[in-house]
This record gives structure tokens, sequence and C-alpha cells, in this order.
């Protein structure tokens, strides 16, 4: 039993779609550089932030 369980789980590891995979990381590392883009010209401090 533990022998399958080990076999199915190398095999979920080992099997994946690489194509796919690097598709899904770029996809999420294009989200969240946008994401930090946006964030960083929302809480952009201003000169005027300085002279209070």
């Amino acid at each position: 039993a533990d022998t399958l369980n080990y076999n199915t789980l190398k095999s979920s590891i080992e099997d994946v779609d690489t194509t796919e995979v690097i598709m899904q990381y770029k996809i999420a590392e294009a989200s969240y550089e946008s994401a930090l883009s946006a964030g960083s010209k929302i809480i952009q401090p201003s000169l005027v932030d300085f002279l209070d």
C-alpha cells in the first residue's frame, strides 16, 4: 500500500505538462508584477507629503 501511494505521488510530481506549468507560471508572474506596479502608483509619496 505504501509503495502504491509513493508511486502515485511520484507520478503526480514527475508527469507534469512542462509547457502548461510554464504558462501558468508566466501568467502568475505577470499578474504579480501588475499588482506591484498598480500598488506603487497608488502609494507613491509626493513632495507635498514630505513637507507636511
